[in-house]
């Protein structure tokens, strides 16, 4: 950058105003060149002239270069519109004061309100270009009928004169001035729509980018949606093969449990020790037969979704879970625990009651980490049950891991898991929820945070009983 450039460069501002600031820097720097050397040519001729000379007054120039060097420093500083009125002003002014003195006619004032209306649509827009041009053709239009009028009286002595050099640099340079704003606006109005048109290049890459991310997005989509269609339609095919198996089996257990029920009968004429401990065993897996028994004919009713309210004990219910569990617990080091204050019946769908049961439970063993051989025996799973009036209220709580926000907010949609375990396939927390709400007409939410302890709370609308039911039968 050169010595004029830097003269020239804006400081602050933006876009437009920088453009406008730029252009004024030049025409203000231009400016006062001009006035140096019509400085320098009016004290020539104040020497040459000496008292026949009859040019601007000795202190009018100074006055003018002192004035334009303000608005130069104006500029720098980010008064551009502050200026740039200056500038016009001083130009009309000067302008005026010239037609005024030496006739409407006078080829330099003439060029100068060119220059004011040219300078006030570059630097001032299109709004202040009208009303400036008015005000300059009022003004000359108002100063050639004073003239015609006789009531102004201008010095035309230049008429009959030639005319001189300073003259023609004078006219020259208001020429050299005009074509320097023109093409310096040009040439920042070529500038923008360079910038333009690179951000509108930008941003067609930027949009081509995003349709490009849009689509591959949607393949994502496209490729999950199918996934989890292919678990549903698997889950479907699963439903069906159960409702057969079911029906395959119960023909099976039923010859089993009879069979078992003969041989118990046949050793209980055998009085030896031996058959004792054969009995017991017989009698053991009888017991297991019939509980299978009952088992699949409560879960073929589920998968025909037939309904089966019956009175059943929730507290006998849960103990035969943590049994069924208990190996699981074992393997994960965790101890169950049910706290049940009395015992109580309620009327209600036992196979769903134990399926919300198992998969809590079962879930909350699973949020335990593997057991470290130095880890304290301090792993527990604590089952609460109460009834409070019409209502059955289960807590299921464990001190494993805890779960996030993200993770308590996120636990109940489908294929969502917070565990490490690779079986876990996100749906167990799903069928527990839709079985609560949409089957039992109940409730369930989880409260947690990590590293502390966890707690779904489960409430059904039951009808109880007495206080001591009896045996109900296991689902």
């Amino acid at each position: 950058m050169n010595f004029l450039e830097l003269l020239a460069a804006p400081n602050r501002g933006s876009g437009d105003t920088r453009s406008r600031q730029y252009v004024l820097n030049i025409v203000l720097l231009s400016t006062l060149l001009l006035c140096f050397v019509a400085l320098v040519v009016n004290q020539i001729d104040l020497v040459r002239s000496g008292a026949e000379y009859r040019g601007v007054p000795a202190y009018v120039i100074p006055d003018i270069f002192l004035g334009f060097l303000a608005l130069y420093l104006l500029a720098k500083r980010g008064f551009v519109k502050v200026a740039s009125f200056g500038l016009l002003a001083l130009y009309f002014t000067g302008a005026t004061y010239t037609l005024a003195t030496w006739g409407a006619d006078l080829p330099i004032g003439l060029m100068v309100y060119a220059l004011v209306i040219t300078l006030s649509g570059v630097l001032l827009g299109r709004r202040m270009l009208a009303a400036i041009s008015g005000i300059v053709i009022f003004t000359f239009a108002g100063l050639w009928r004073l003239q015609v009028s006789g009531r102004l009286s201008p010095e035309t002595y230049w008429k009959v004169e030639t005319m001189e050099t300073g003259d023609v640099f004078v006219l020259a340079f208001i020429l050299v001035v005009v074509a320097s704003v023109s093409y310096l606006y040009e040439s920042e109005i070529m500038r923008s729509l360079l910038k333009a048109r690179d951000s509108e290049d930008a941003l067609k890459r930027e949009r081509d980018h995003l349709e490009e991310e849009v689509l591959k997005r949607t393949e994502q989509l496209k490729r999950s949606q199918l996934e989890k269609l292919l678990q549903f339609h698997s889950f479907a095919d699963m439903g069906k093969l159960a409702s057969g198996l079911f029906h395959d089996l119960i023909n099976p257990l039923t010859v089993v449990a009879l069979s078992l029920k003969k041989a118990d009968e046949r050793t209980s004429e055998i009085s030896s020790e031996d058959v004792k401990a054969v009995r017991d065993a017989l009698h053991r897996a009888q017991l297991g037969t019939e509980h299978m028994q009952r088992f699949v004919v409560a879960a073929r009713k589920q998968v025909r979704h037939e309904q089966n309210a019956t009175l059943f004990s929730a507290c006998e219910e849960i103990e035969q879970i943590l049994e069924f569990l208990s190996h699981k617990a074992a393997d994960a080091s965790v101890q169950l625990r049910i706290k049940c204050p009395e015992p109580f019946s309620i009327l209600s769908d036992p196979v769903k009651f134990v399926h919300v049961a198992t998969n809590l439970v079962a879930n909350a063993i699973e949020a335990y980490h593997p057991k470290h051989p130095k880890e304290k025996d301090d792993r527990f799973v604590l089952i609460h049950l109460k009834k409070r009036r019409h209502m059955l209220h289960m807590k299921v709580q464990d001190w494993g891991r805890g779960l996030s926000k993200t993770d308590a907010a996120k636990i109940f949609e489908p294929f969502y898991t917070a565990s490490d375990a690779k079986e876990s396939m996100g749906i167990g927390l799903t069928i527990t929820k839709d079985i609560v709400e949409n089957e039992l007409g109940g409730s369930i939410s989880v409260r947690s945070s990590p590293g502390g302890p966890t707690e779904f709370l489960v409430e059904i609308p039951v009808e109880a009983s007495s206080h001591h039911p009896p045996h109900a039968p296991s689902s």
